[in-house]
C-alpha cells in the first residue's frame, strides 16, 4: 500500500509477514488442530479437514459417523490409466432407496485438463451396498509431477472425501551432449 513518502506491506489470508517484504504460510494446523474433529492438512496459503475412515464432515471442522463412504480410504493412479473406478458402499442394511450425490473436486489436478469432472446421484434401491463410478484420467503429455483430485460423495449435509493422487508418466527430454575434441 503505497501513502505519500511510504509505503506497507501485506500479506493475503492463510499467510503472514516474515520480515518487512515477505509472506510464508501460516500452518494452521499447528494450534488447536484447525479446529478440525479429526485430522487438519496444512495447505499453501489455507488448510481443511478431513475424517477417520467411517465419518464424514459436516460443516467445516465437524466430524461425525456416515452409513456411506468409499471402499479405500486414498486412491493412487498413474496418468496414462485412462480411468479409475471407485466403489462406493453403504454400511448398514437400509430398508428405503438411499440417495448419495457423488462429484469430483479440482485440487491440484484440475478438471478437464487432467481428469474429466464426474456430478451424479447413485441410487441405492432397498438392501443394496456398492455402486461403482468411474473417472477419466486425461494423459495430457505435460511435465507436472504427482497431483492431486478430490471425489466427494453427500447426503444429509455430510461429506466423504477421497483423495485421488495421479502419477505423472511424463518426463523430461532427454539431455543430448555433443563431446568436441
Amino acid at each position: 500500500h503505497n501513502s505519500p513518502g511510504s509505503y506497507s506491506c501485506s500479506c493475503n489470508t492463510g499467510y503472514a509477514k516474515n520480515g518487512f517484504h515477505d509472506c510464508v504460510d501460516i500452518d494452521e494446523c499447528v494450534n488447536s488442530n484447525g479446529g478440525c474433529d479429526h485430522i487438519c492438512v496444512n495447505t499453501e496459503g489455507s488448510y481443511f479437514c478431513e475424517c477417520e475412515q467411517g465419518y464424514g464432515l459436516q460443516g467445516f471442522h465437524t466430524c461425525v459417523e456416515v452409513v456411506f463412504g468409499f471402499s479405500s480410504p486414498a486412491l493412487t493412479v498413474h496418468e496414462n490409466e485412462g480411468i479409475v473406478h471407485l466403489t462406493v458402499v453403504l454400511n448398514d442394511t437400509h430398508e428405503e432407496t438411499t440417495i448419495v450425490t457423488f462429484t469430483t473436486a479440482s485440487d491440484t489436478a484440475n478438471a478437464p485438463s487432467d481428469y474429466v469432472a464426474v456430478s451424479d446421484s447413485l441410487t441405492f434401491p432397498p438392501g443394496a451396498s456398492e455402486q461403482s463410478v468411474s473417472i477419466v484420467i486425461q494423459d495430457d503429455q505435460v511435465l507436472e509431477g504427482t497431483e492431486w483430485f478430490l471425489a466427494v460423495l453427500a447426503a444429509s449435509g455430510v461429506k466423504v472425501q477421497l483423495v485421488i493422487t495421479i502419477q505423472d508418466d511424463d518426463c523430461k527430454d532427454p539431455i543430448h551432449l555433443t563431446l568436441f575434441t
